[in-house]
């Protein structure tokens, strides 16, 4: 079915995989307000973003309410799985040895049960900071600032106004798309990282982190073509601004709208994006002394 719609590419089925996985990722199955090109770049398809959209739609897999996209039967044949999450919401199943006919609740509940939405499924975890960039991580090990992201920099914020920095901008127009981290090829990232410091060091430790997560986006979800003619457009530009730093963020950010990804998704995507321990502490866009 899909494989006809799309002229035969045998990859389809790999689309479906990915978007299933996302919606694992996301634990949801309806997406408000993301765009065909997001969607395209989800599943990594190679051709127009409408005619995968089409594919989808025509043959069942997906569906439009609105804005929204809706993955269809998901959460039919993930009931199960569902259900696991709405257990743990309220705290978990009763003890087994409830007595008096009292269901009994498991004491000292975390407070955060509630992890549905939240991007928590396939995150790489990593332990041993020594491990050379790009080995295989183990599960018990740990990512830099796990417990929350990092603030944004006066660079990532793009010449918003301080005050307008908080919450309100964070989340503005920001759908929940979410690159998977489990396959990055961090060996390439570093490297893609490099290009961007030696064009424009970064001048900050959050300088560093966001030239990482945008190569991460350059490897996974844009092109290379959109780092590098960024980086060119700043490098130059007749323009005076604040700092080559703010100049290239916001051209980043403009080349990514224009491939249906608002300013909001844009800055989402960046903050879910945890620098590996061992890439962080590695060398890598090491801050001039």
């Amino acid at each position: 079915m899909l494989v006809g719609e799309l002229d035969g590419d045998e990859a389809a089925p790999t689309y479906m995989l990915r978007i299933w996985g996302h919606c694992q990722n996301r634990r949801q199955w309806i997406f408000e307000g993301i765009t065909s090109q997001a969607l395209k770049a989800l599943c990594r398809y190679p051709g127009e973003a409408s005619k995968l959209e089409k594919a989808l739609l025509d043959t069942g897999f997906v569906r439009r309410e609105g804005t929204a996209l809706v993955i269809v039967d998901w959460d039919i044949y993930n009931a199960t799985l569902i259900a696991s999450w709405q257990n743990g919401k309220r705290g978990g199943r009763p003890r087994k040895d409830a007595t008096d006919g009292e269901d009994q609740k498991p004491s000292n509940n975390p407070r955060d049960n509630d992890r549905i939405g939240k991007d928590t499924i396939g995150e790489e975890k990593i332990s041993n900071p020594d491990r050379p960039i790009g080995a295989r991580a183990t599960p018990s090990e740990p990512i830099e600032s796990p417990s929350k992201p990092a603030a944004l920099s006066e660079f990532e914020i793009s010449g918003l106004g301080r005050e307008q920095a908080g919450e309100e901008h964070s989340k503005k127009d920001d759908t929940g798309f979410t690159i998977a981290l489990a396959n990055v090829d961090w060996i390439q990232v570093a490297q893609i990282a490099e290009v961007i410091g030696k064009r424009i060091p970064p001048r900050s430790q959050n300088d560093r982190r966001a030239w990482l997560r945008y190569a991460v986006m350059c490897e996974e979800l844009f092109t290379e073509d959109w780092l590098m003619s960024s980086l060119d457009e700043v490098l130059h530009s007749q323009e005076h601004r604040r700092s080559r730093q703010a100049h290239l963020v916001a051209i980043l950010k403009s080349k990514a709208s224009q491939l249906g990804f608002s300013s909001g998704t844009f800055d989402g995507i960046a903050r879910r994006i945890e620098i590996p321990a061992h890439v962080w502490k590695s060398q890598v866009l090491e801050l001039s002394k």
